[in-house]
């Protein structure tokens, strides 16, 4: 259990961390290119990992 909540907070730090590098990066005004859509599949590939690892 206590790993099952470790995972979920890491999981609530890591969405919290893209959203604030999305944040910052509209506030530079930078627009979604290859790399933004390549930043997403990472953060899916990512999520996919937490819930196949349980």
């Amino acid at each position: 259990m206590e790993l099952r909540d470790g995972r979920k907070l890491g999981y609530q730090y890591f969405r919290y961390s893209a959203e604030r590098a999305q944040q910052d990066a509209r506030l530079k005004g930078a627009q979604k290119g290859p790399r933004g859509k390549l930043t997403n599949l990472m953060v899916e590939a990512f999520l996919l990992e937490l819930i196949f690892w349980e």
